[in-house]
């Protein structure tokens, strides 16, 4: 069974043909894309009667403001699913051209079929609300309700600078697709996109509590739930999850020959690799630390304790997560012959995934 009559074909412009088989798959939304087609926002009920609204009844700032907000946190979101979509095709043809092994172009995108699926749907959710009157739209909601699904982003997230290295190493091998996506112009920032759109989420949501009054809208409070979700926890980064941690003391980790010193963390399914945070300057003051890290808080009080009571004495300086190791992606992990430095040897250990 097939939607191939031309009745329905030309009642829906732009409709790719689809097999209903195409939509058995729970695990997979490309049948959805088939038959859905793409709107825009003239095409939304919502917004036509909004612009309508705006004609002959002049807005106040403030709802000028959270409308300006609601279209672009919906066209924004439309725009990052097309490009996330063309990420796949990308790597789909990669695959079928042989260009390099499927180990290699899973490391390229990591996760980035599962990621393409929550998005989707997650798009049609924000699309659907954008469509409901003003006191309906419970925008805070769906980041409180997805925040569990957003731990999709966290091999992507994990895998970025190892993916940008792999573009980098193997940008002879994509040229052939270049009538795709140029490997030099366009990949590097289309593979920046999924942390852009993951960071962009609460400056979207703090700009709508901003222009959200008490008085008219009741689901603030939830919106400001939402807006603490998308901050703190799109990550996975909660302790109780990381496992029992096995050691921590202050390690050299070597990258690309440039050796650093970080407090390095071994738990069970993690390895955190951190620096003390730089104490903020007066205000008014030059060379503002860098901040930011969802793990500041959560690693500074109490200090952490090692089984058994051994290990480094720990202090209360908070700690800004630099680099971390998800221990499931480790392939390989050799010592590797001891090397001199101005001070010491180093004794090292060769971590590969």
């Amino acid at each position: 069974m097939q939607i191939r009559a031309e009745k329905v074909t030309q009642n829906i412009p732009g409709c790719e043909s689809f097999t209903v088989t195409d939509l058995w798959d729970r695990n997979s939304t490309d049948g959805l894309v088939k038959s859905r087609p793409p709107r825009t926002l003239s095409q939304n009920p919502s917004f036509d009667s909004l612009t309508d609204t705006l004609v002959t009844q002049p807005a106040n700032a403030q709802e000028t403001a959270r409308n300006n907000i609601i279209k672009e946190m919906v066209e924004t979101e439309r725009k990052y699913v097309q490009d996330l979509e063309i990420m796949q095709k990308y790597s789909t043809a990669l695959s079928q051209a042989n260009l390099m092994d499927q180990d290699t172009i899973h490391l390229l995108f990591p996760g980035l079929n599962k990621l393409l699926n929550f998005q989707r749907k997650f798009l049609i959710r924000l699309e659907s609300t954008a469509e409901l009157p003003w006191q309906e739209q419970r925008w805070g909601q769906h980041f409180l309700e997805s925040e569990d699904e957003f731990i999709v982003y966290e091999p992507y997230c994990a895998n970025y600078t190892n993916a940008t290295e792999l573009m980098l190493a193997n940008e002879q091998n994509l040229v052939p697709l270049n009538h795709l996506i140029n490997v030099k112009g366009e990949l590097p920032g289309l593979l920046i996109k999924p942390i852009q759109r993951i960071c962009k989420y609460p400056l979207l949501l703090d700009s709508l509590i901003k222009a959200c009054s008490p008085a008219t809208y009741p689901h603030l409070d939830e919106l400001k739930q939402g807006s603490d979700a998308a901050k703190h926890d799109w990550k996975g980064h909660h302790l109780e999850n990381f496992g029992e941690l096995l050691l921590d003391d202050i390690f050299v980790v070597t990258k690309s020959d440039i050796d650093r010193e970080y407090h390095v963390f071994l738990f069970e399914k993690i390895i955190l690799c951190c620096k003390e945070a730089i104490a903020q300057p007066a205000k008014g003051a030059k060379g503002v630390a860098k901040n930011g890290s969802i793990l500041k808080k959560q690693l500074a009080p109490p200090p952490l304790a090692l089984p058994g009571g051994v290990g480094t004495p720990q202090k209360n300086t908070p700690l800004l997560l630099k680099g971390r190791i998800f221990l499931g992606n480790v392939t390989q992990a050799v010592p590797v012959p001891a090397r001199a430095s101005p001070s010491k040897f180093f004794y090292s250990l060769a971590i590969s995934g």
